[in-house]
């Protein structure tokens, strides 16, 4: 049994996530310091695949740095982002239970795909948001993703509320509060009591 817990986590962090997460990074790397040569549409003949390829080409490219730590303002939007997307797992399964909807049913596979690309322009939306100064508010991808994910919570409070609010057991329990106190307890040390020491030592 800790053999097969141990592979899992082999073929699931390091090998799909990691590698994901490595061949995302290459790619960015390649589009920004690739040259782009935009042109508009009506330079174009439209019938020809070079205009059918550039108009699902992106607008711009941005750098973002990912600095989770770099202000207690960008620490609570990483925190809010993390929530977002542990709640989105949640609702799937939640949603699945309320609803009867088998794992294989076509509504499923088609809401993961719509809620990763959407994820995708929710972060792009929070990272403007927190990165661009000419940016004075969040987009609208933003506030698209959290009223879909704000309404699957209502769905499933309304149609299985005896399950949503039966208690976890209590290891589960303790496991949440450990891990809060130790978030609170990093955000205190990390932006007031060390900068405190930091700012008293200048």
């Amino acid at each position: 049994m800790l053999c097969m817990r141990r592979n899992s986590w082999i073929l699931d962090v390091l090998l799909c996530n990691g590698l994901g997460i490595y061949m995302g990074m290459l790619t960015l790397d390649y589009l920004q310091i690739k040259p782009h040569h935009w042109r508009s549409l009506r330079s174009l003949q439209r019938d020809t695949p070079t205009c059918r390829r550039h108009r699902f080409s992106p607008y711009r490219l941005m750098e973002f740095d990912l600095r989770p730590t770099g202000s207690l303002r960008r620490w609570l939007a990483m925190l809010v982002l993390i929530f977002m997307a542990l709640l989105a797992e949640v609702n799937t399964f939640y949603l699945m239970l309320v609803l009867w909807i088998p794992a294989a049913h076509t509504l499923a596979i088609v809401r993961l795909c719509v809620q990763a690309v959407l994820a995708g322009a929710c972060l792009r939306d929070t990272f403007q948001y927190l990165d661009d100064p000419k940016c004075k508010q969040l987009g609208r991808q933003a506030w698209l993703a959290a009223a879909t994910l704000a309404t699957e919570v209502l769905i499933v409070v309304k149609f299985d509320w005896e399950t949503f609010s039966r208690p976890p057991p209590a290891h589960i329990q303790s496991i949440c509060w450990s891990a809060f106190f130790l978030l609170v307890s990093y955000t205190v040390w990390r932006f007031f009591v060390s900068r405190g020491r930091d700012s008293a030592g200048d």
